[in-house]
């Protein structure tokens, strides 16, 4: 991700394969967006996943070129019911205490998968499902003009 002599589009979907493989997209995409999942199309549902992922690219892609000499060291695991396990890191910041982050992840279909990504106890999936249901709020219940939005707040954030 922070190699200058790849361009930017070629790291962009380099992250992507990774985030396919790494992390279950439509388990987190389908808690993200809660009740109002059902209330979605099935069309509406998809492009819905299309554009969650791509947030999703678009956002961590620019967080990660800001990264210099961070490591992550892994520190524990647990497991948690009968298909889940937590694994906790921590991230080491050249200029900085270290962070805790926990990563809980998911057996299907004999595959595991990130599910949730958990930084100094805050649950990313639970913070993004708050904010997607506001917004899905302020458009009166729409599901059509939150895909709107979310399409709308793709485009600002920096192109691969």
């Amino acid at each position: 991700m922070k190699n200058r002599g790849i361009a930017k589009a070629d790291r962009v979907e380099h992250f992507r394969t990774m985030l396919q493989a790494n992390f279950d997209i439509p388990t987190i995409a389908r808690f993200v967006l809660g009740r109002y999942w059902n209330m979605a199309t099935p069309e509406q549902q998809q492009e819905y996943f299309k554009e969650f992922e791509e947030m999703i690219v678009r956002s961590y892609t620019d967080r990660f070129e800001t990264y210099n000499g961070e490591t992550f060291i892994i520190t524990s695991s647990r497991p948690e019911g009968d298909h889940d396990a937590f694994v906790v890191t921590e991230i080491h910041r050249p200029n900085g205490p270290p962070v805790t982050v926990s990563w809980r992840v998911r057996q299907r279909d004999s595959k595991l998968g990130i599910i949730d990504v958990v930084v100094e106890g805050v649950s990313m999936s639970v913070t993004q499902r708050q904010e997607f249901s506001s917004v899905i709020q302020s458009k009166g219940g729409d599901i059509k003009a939150f895909l709107q939005a979310l399409r709308s707040k793709n485009l600002t954030m920096s192109a691969p």
